[in-house]
C-alpha cells in the first residue's frame, strides 16, 4: 500500500502507482487526496491508462486499488 501525500503532479503520482504495481502481491492499494470527486475520477482514469500504456500486469487472483480521499477546505 501507498499513501500519496503530495499534491497531484502526475510524474510523482504515476512513479508511486508504478511503484506498488511491481510487485507481485494478492492486493496493491493506492490512496491519493483530491479536492473534488472530479478530480479523483480524473486522477484515476489518467492511473489505468499510465497502468496499460506500460504493459503492467495484473497477478492472477489480485486486485489492485485505487482510493481517493476528498479533502476538507
Amino acid at each position: 500500500m501507498i499513501e500519496h501525500e503530495n499534491a497531484w503532479r502526475v510524474e510523482e503520482t504515476q512513479r508511486d502507482f508504478r511503484k506498488i504495481c511491481l510487485y507481485a502481491v494478492p492486493l496493491r492499494v493506492m490512496i491519493g487526496y483530491q479536492r473534488s470527486e472530479e478530480e479523483a475520477l480524473r486522477t484515476g482514469q489518467e492511473l489505468v491508462q499510465f497502468y496499460h500504456q506500460w504493459g503492467l500486469r495484473q497477478p492472477r487472483d489480485s486486485e489492485t486499488v485505487l482510493a481517493a480521499t476528498l479533502l476538507q477546505n
